[in-house]
């Protein structure tokens, strides 16, 4: 997983948000955005292969089928 650099959450709020964030509060959203990309990571790995899912999303069936 790759890191996120302060320097680099720094340099996007202004460009993003157009705010200029206080060091101490970059800090704490590296801190927060790192928490948070782990766990993205770790359902990413999820073996999901043996659950269908409920909805299957295919928007030309409602064409093939007259719906449209």
């Amino acid at each position: 997983m790759e890191k996120i650099s302060p320097t680099s959450v720094a340099a996007l709020c202004p460009q993003l948000f157009g705010l200029e964030v206080e060091r101490e509060r970059v800090e704490a959203l590296v801190a927060e955005l790192t928490g948070i990309l782990s766990e993205i990571h770790k359902l990413r790995e999820l073996d999901l292969s043996e659950v269908a899912p409920v909805v299957v999303f295919d928007p030309v069936r409602a064409y093939e089928e007259g719906r449209a």
